[in-house]
């Protein structure tokens, strides 16, 4: 609620002069009781994409005289397509979101928790509208209760974090209204793609752990670590575990070295085999499946556009790839920051990574998992940045060029290419992608 808080103290006398008593006079300078915030993103990629989003958001602290955060947040996004035979829209995203966060513990049961351990209860509901324009319109809405605690020691010098997502279960309710005729054909080609664009409620309890060195100072090494966990049943039943781990090796105040590694894998319950078992799940909901590419990921592609694997669908009319999801996520980047001058970043990356499934997908071919050769359908994305560092926030413009494409410079590319040519469609060359973005990748 306060941005500073400072003591000072006057020495005292009373009338007598025999008893001296300190004064104590606490100012405190409050923070702003309303906020509005923004955040712009573009990207371009090799398929002549440009995707555009918008974030605003609207904070009212205390609302209800009790210490609370109200916070309603709006983003639209767009990809669309410049530089081919045509321009056009053809993704449209738009989510919403209400927030309410309260200092305490907000638990069916009464639970006492030292404030030592800042208790925090955080309650959302999140609207998600998705325009695929030539494929399908997704709604997904969600509720989501969050109970967390913080834990810090003087030994570790990490502010760790605990966050609940139980007993309330955390709720989606996906509904997809519109299917055009020609995605709705190759979905029937496709049964377990099919399962996964079904109207489903998923519901799940979920736990997460954070651990960050940064808060606390200055350090040579700084670690992030995030590791969560969900369960979901009885309606869509699967497990889905998500880690992402970063490092940041500060050479000096001007010099840094940061990396990243970030998996991810949701299975349904393999344990349960019998179809007419009210626990069987074939399929993960698409909403709830892993992609990669991005201005926060492997730079060099779209979001949605690598994998999964070294499989690769092009729509040959608008010559852009469609969009792909799977069962596991492998991304890993390197990155070394440096200043150049006054508020002006250099910076020099590589982004690796792809998706996969964890069974033989017939109809994407060379989309499974492989231990043996999976390193062999990781994309490579190297490129450089500069940043624009203004202290509340980085303005950041990263330029990557798809170096090692799976899909047309891995093992299946002579198979690929092969393919497209007998239909007589021409594989888009590739381009370096400029990203536009606020804040660093990670």
């Amino acid at each position: 609620m306060f941005k500073y808080v400072t003591v000072q103290a006057e020495e005292m006398w009373d009338s007598t002069s025999y008893l001296q008593f300190i004064n104590l006079i606490i100012r405190l300078d409050p923070l702003e009781f309303k906020s509005v915030l923004y955040e712009i993103n573009a990207s371009t990629t090799s398929d002549y994409l440009l995707g555009n989003s918008i974030n605003l958001s609207y904070t009212q602290k205390n609302l209800f005289h009790s210490l609370d955060q109200l916070k309603f947040n709006i983003k639209g996004g767009i990809e669309t397509q410049l530089g081919g035979e045509q321009t056009f829209i053809s993704t449209s995203e738009l989510n919403t979101g209400l927030s309410l966060s309260l200092p305490r513990f907000m638990w069916p049961a009464p639970v006492d928790v030292p404030k030592r351990y800042f208790p925090k209860t955080d309650l959302k509901l999140n609207f998600n509208y998705v325009n695929q324009i030539n494929d399908f319109t997704l709604y997904n809405t969600s509720f989501e209760y969050a109970v967390s605690v913080f834990e810090t020691t003087k030994k570790n010098k990490a502010q760790k974090q605990h966050i609940l997502k139980m007993p309330i279960p955390t709720v989606n309710i996906v509904r997809v209204p519109k299917i055009s005729d020609a995605f709705l054909e190759e979905l029937n080609q496709n049964p377990l793609l099919k399962q996964s664009f079904e109207e489903q409620v998923i519901m799940g309890l979920g736990y997460t752990f954070i651990s960050n060195t940064q808060p606390t100072g200055f350090h040579v090494f700084d670690h992030y670590i995030r590791a969560s966990a969900e369960v979901n049943a009885p309606f869509s039943d699967f497990i889905r575990l998500d880690a992402d781990y970063r490092s940041y090796i500060n050479i000096n105040k001007s010099n840094r070295i940061v990396s990243r590694a970030s998996f991810g894998i949701a299975t349904p319950y393999w344990w349960v085999k019998d179809s007419t078992n009210t626990f069987y799940t074939e399929v993960i909901p698409y909403v709830k499946q892993f992609f990669t590419g991005g201005a926060y990921s492997v730079r060099a592609f779209t979001v949605r556009k690598i994998g999964p694997g070294g499989y690769v669908n092009y729509d040959t009319t608008d010559y852009i790839r469609i969009d792909q999801v799977a069962d596991l996520k492998l991304e890993l980047n390197f990155e070394y920051r440096f200043d150049i001058i006054s508020i002006l970043e250099g910076a020099v990356f590589c982004d690796i990574g792809n998706t996969f499934t964890l069974k033989n997908d017939p109809f994407r071919p060379h989309a499974q998992f492989k231990i043996n050769d999976f390193y062999k359908l990781m994309a490579v994305g190297p490129g450089l940045g500069l940043r624009l560092d203004f202290g509340y926030f980085v303005l950041r413009v990263d330029a990557a060029y798809p170096l090692y494409d799976p899909a047309l410079d891995g093992p299946y590319r002579q198979e690929i290419y092969d393919y497209y040519n007998g239909i007589g469609f021409d594989i888009p060359a590739k381009k370096v992608a400029i990203n536009l973005a606020i804040g660093y990748p990670f």
